[in-house]
């Protein structure tokens, strides 16, 4: 059985992954927004990569579970 073009987009269309922003990530952990924004390597808080704050929250506890 074969499928119709149609459903290939279908499927296709959601099997994306959208990955998190840094500050949703913040808000689903219940961190203030731009917590994690600070300055790294001599680099200012506003040109912080994501990476180092995605490392941020990942390390730490969700604040609506404590």
């Amino acid at each position: 059985m074969s499928l119709s073009p149609a459903l290939y987009w279908l499927i296709y269309e959601y099997l994306n992954v959208r990955c998190l922003i840094p500050l949703e990530c913040e808000r689903w952990q219940g961190i203030p927004d731009n917590h994690t924004r600070i300055p790294y390597r001599n680099k200012s808080a506003n040109d912080c990569p994501d990476t180092p704050r995605y490392k941020a929250i990942g390390d730490s506890m969700a604040v609506p579970v404590i």
